[in-house]
Protein backbone atom coordinates (compact mmCIF):
# COMPACT_ATOMS: atom_id res chain seq x y z
CA UNK A 1 0.00 0.00 0.00
CA UNK A 2 2.58 2.35 0.73
CA UNK A 3 4.37 1.80 -2.96
CA UNK A 4 0.93 2.98 -4.25
CA UNK A 5 0.13 5.65 -2.00
CA UNK A 6 3.72 7.24 -2.74
CA UNK A 7 3.12 7.63 -6.50
CA UNK A 8 -0.26 8.96 -6.11
CA UNK A 9 -2.99 5.89 -5.98
CA UNK A 10 -4.59 5.90 -2.82
CA UNK A 11 -4.72 2.55 -1.56
CA UNK A 12 -5.54 1.39 2.24
CA UNK A 13 -6.48 -1.64 4.27
CA UNK A 14 -9.85 -3.24 3.19
CA UNK A 15 -12.24 -3.53 6.34
CA UNK A 16 -15.15 -5.37 7.54
CA UNK A 17 -18.57 -4.09 8.43
CA UNK A 18 -17.97 -4.63 12.30
CA UNK A 19 -14.76 -2.30 11.37
CA UNK A 20 -17.19 0.45 10.00
CA UNK A 21 -19.68 0.10 12.92
CA UNK A 22 -16.36 0.28 14.99
CA UNK A 23 -15.31 3.54 13.75
CA UNK A 24 -18.65 5.14 13.59
CA UNK A 25 -18.88 4.33 17.21
CA UNK A 26 -15.06 5.93 17.93
CA UNK A 27 -16.62 8.90 15.97
CA UNK A 28 -19.31 9.71 17.79
CA UNK A 29 -22.19 8.62 15.02
CA UNK A 30 -24.85 5.65 15.61
CA UNK A 31 -24.39 3.31 13.45
CA UNK A 32 -27.00 1.24 14.50
CA UNK A 33 -30.65 0.67 15.37
CA UNK A 34 -32.83 -1.04 17.89
CA UNK A 35 -35.71 -2.18 15.55
CA UNK A 36 -37.91 -3.86 18.02
CA UNK A 37 -36.99 -7.82 18.34
CA UNK A 38 -35.07 -8.02 15.54
CA UNK A 39 -31.27 -7.79 15.99
CA UNK A 40 -29.85 -4.44 15.90
CA UNK A 41 -29.54 -3.05 12.14
CA UNK A 42 -27.37 -0.47 10.34
CA UNK A 43 -29.23 2.57 10.62
CA UNK A 44 -29.45 5.24 7.88
CA UNK A 45 -26.31 7.54 7.79
CA UNK A 46 -28.43 10.82 6.62
CA UNK A 47 -30.21 12.56 9.37
CA UNK A 48 -32.51 15.36 8.85
CA UNK A 49 -32.60 18.25 11.87
CA UNK A 50 -36.11 19.72 10.74
CA UNK A 51 -37.41 16.03 10.33
CA UNK A 52 -35.48 13.32 12.45
CA UNK A 53 -36.34 9.75 12.26
CA UNK A 54 -37.54 8.23 15.71
CA UNK A 55 -38.56 4.82 14.67
CA UNK A 56 -37.08 2.25 13.17
CA UNK A 57 -39.15 -0.81 11.95
CA UNK A 58 -37.38 -4.32 11.04
CA UNK A 59 -36.85 -5.44 7.33
CA UNK A 60 -39.48 -7.62 5.94
CA UNK A 61 -39.17 -11.49 6.31
CA UNK A 62 -38.42 -13.24 3.63
CA UNK A 63 -41.33 -13.90 1.40
CA UNK A 64 -43.94 -11.50 3.36
CA UNK A 65 -45.00 -9.50 0.74
CA UNK A 66 -44.59 -11.89 -2.21
CA UNK A 67 -48.50 -11.77 -2.59
CA UNK A 68 -49.30 -8.25 -2.47
CA UNK A 69 -46.07 -7.69 -5.43
CA UNK A 70 -47.61 -10.47 -7.35
CA UNK A 71 -51.38 -8.66 -7.43
CA UNK A 72 -49.44 -5.38 -7.88
CA UNK A 73 -47.31 -6.90 -10.99
CA UNK A 74 -51.08 -8.57 -12.36
CA UNK A 75 -52.98 -4.92 -12.09
CA UNK A 76 -50.08 -3.06 -13.95
CA UNK A 77 -49.77 -5.69 -16.51
CA UNK A 78 -53.52 -5.42 -17.27
CA UNK A 79 -53.15 -1.58 -17.74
Amino acid sequence: MARLNRIGIPAGRIGSIADAIDLAERLGLEPTAEVGEAPKQVRNPITFSRTPITTYGAPPALGEHNDAVRRWLEEEGAR
